[in-house]
């Protein structure tokens, strides 16, 4: 929505107005980088808004600035950054006029903090050059949001070059929010790396909520690449939560990952009517959940660890949790380049298709012993371990009726003590919680309310001992998040800190104590058992 004389007089303070340095403006009559011309630049010439851009975000430092609808967009030849604790008002248009130094069009300042934006708008105008291409915002530093925002026409460098990613984080970055964004014509619309050796802590948590996107080769893109392996699973804390995408994933997968560890992806609806996707899911993974996905468009496979161009590792992918149901024609549900090394290992799988799988239902080494499988189509079942699974992997025609419905299922009630780490809760109210489990796959659900939080401090921590045995949360691979409406309204993330008596902890976004009196808390956490 645009910014009206309401919407304005509401900003606290005395905002910049980027019109206000309308005089740096200059006009671009050429190339200025070594491009392509037929795709490094946007025309014979335009007004550069770049330098008054900068100059309003430099002044805005620990403050705010407003990018006013002028009709027309704001043409840069640059990358414009903001600076620490600046709240951005975009109601106009940043449109790329030219290809730039940094392959990126704006973001925030590497080492910067408390960035805020509102209505972000990006359009990428498709440019690139011969080795890379234009990146729509990346994030620098920590504790940023965008919320609400349009970014469109990010492409990527010619020859499989870099860029092309509506949102990019990959260097220092953590506590990162992106909220209400739509993505449409990029080549990457989420793209997260950790690729620096200097960044050995864990990169996140970054929170992807109520997303839209069209037109996007790649939905989302999780790497680990810096040197060595993953040993401890915690590289990366990724959510994407609540989405909707239609004809994304038409080179190489819908979610790709390399080495990613610690990703959520629930709740999300892909819709491809147009071309038949490669792939849904696709690259090695470790520690992630998939939660009530569904994808409905022809696939070749549904899971598949077959090494790509992004990603590239042969490893297997393990203790990860999939429900996905798929509507449309499927080639192989689960399947690899048939290496031993590419396999799903210590896994919970729930697929439910609406055709039969024309080429096999699993073309890949599946873990005997630890992983489990179900996979439906036509009220037929193929339950059990991967062994029974391997020896009538042909065609569900072949397989036929198989088991029951879902076997190693478990639901109840589950009731916390809620505390805090530091301090004491002086009142709790109105405490409902459930679980699930499904194969390996645990759910757990919980409404809570803080009448009096008293002296609370540090991070809530959830007591598990009220749920069985056979569902404790394990250190390693619990994620999930909250939300609290009363006093916030804000997001945050739910872990296991590997404290005594193995509580749950909730934190806030940034990793500070949520507990507020009058508080009410909803939360989702997810993990995987044995089964």
């Amino acid at each position: 929505m645009a910014l009206t004389k309401v919407s304005y007089s509401m900003i606290t303070g005395s905002p910049v107005n980027v019109l206000d340095y309308a005089d740096l403006v200059v006009t671009q009559t050429g190339p200025l980088r070594s491009a392509d011309p037929s795709t490094g630049w946007l025309g014979s010439s335009y007004e550069d808004w770049q330098p008054a851009i900068q100059a309003a975000f430099d002044a805005a430092e620990n403050g705010s600035v407003i990018l006013p609808d002028k009709g027309t967009p704001y043409i840069i030849s640059d990358v414009v950054y903001l600076r620490t604790n600046t709240t951005f008002y975009c109601d106009g248009w940043i449109k790329l006029g030219n290809a730039t130094t940094g392959g990126g069009i704006a973001g925030t300042l590497d080492g910067s903090t408390d960035c805020t934006v509102y209505g972000l708008k990006i359009d990428g105008s498709s440019i690139y050059t011969g080795g890379s291409g234009e990146n729509g915002w990346g994030f620098g530093g920590s504790n940023h949001k965008i919320i609400g925002g349009h970014i469109k026409n990010c492409a990527r460098g010619s020859s499989n070059g870099d860029g092309g990613k509506g949102i990019q984080n990959e260097t220092e970055y953590s506590n990162i929010i992106v909220e209400g964004v739509t993505f449409s014509d990029c080549f990457m619309a989420m793209s997260t790396r950790q690729e620096h050796v200097l960044h050995a802590y864990d990169c996140g948590p970054q929170i992807f909520t109520n997303i839209t996107a069209e037109d996007c080769n790649i939905l989302l893109f999780v790497e680990y690449a810096g040197i060595g392996s993953v040993p401890d699973g915690k590289k990366h804390s990724v959510v994407l939560d609540g989405f909707s995408a239609r004809n994304c994933g038409s080179f190489e997968g819908a979610l790709q990952f390399s080495n990613a560890s610690n990703v959520l992806v629930a709740n999300g609806l892909i819709i491809n009517p147009g071309f038949t996707t490669p792939t849904f899911i696709r690259g090695r993974h470790r520690y992630c959940q998939f939660s009530n996905l569904q994808f409905s468009g022809n696939c070749v496979t549904i899971i598949s660890n077959t090494p790509g161009t992004y990603c590239t590792l042969t490893a297997a992918s393990e203790q990860n949790e999939y429900n996905i149901q798929h509507i449309g024609a499927v080639s192989t549900a689960i399947g690899s380049s048939a290496a031993s090394d590419r396999a799903i290992t210590n896994s919970s799988v729930y697929l439910k298709l609406d055709t039969d799988a024309s080429s096999g239902l699993i073309d890949t080494d599946v873990d005997d012993a630890s992983t489990f499988c179900v996979i439906t189509y036509d009220n037929k079942v193929l339950r059990g371990s991967s062994q029974f699974i391997a020896t009538y992997y042909g065609t569900f025609a072949a397989v036929g009726w198989i088991g029951d419905v879902i076997g190693n299922c478990e639901a109840g009630a589950w009731t916390p003590t809620i505390t805090a780490s530091s301090g004491t809760i002086t009142t709790i109210a109105d405490v409902v919680g459930l679980y699930r489990k499904v194969g390996r796959a645990v759910t757990l659900f919980l409404t809570f309310t803080i009448s009096n939080n008293g002296t609370g401090a540090g991070v809530l921590f959830l007591t598990t001992s009220s749920l069985p045995t056979s569902i404790t949360p394990p250190v390693q691979g619990t994620t999930g998040t909250f939300t609290e409406n009363t006093v916030g309204p804000y997001f945050g993330f739910a872990y296991n800190p590997g404290a005594a008596n193995n509580p749950l902890a909730l934190a806030k976004y940034d990793g500070s104590y949520p507990g507020a009196s009058g508080g009410k808390y909803s939360c989702a956490i997810q993990y995987s058992v044995a089964v």
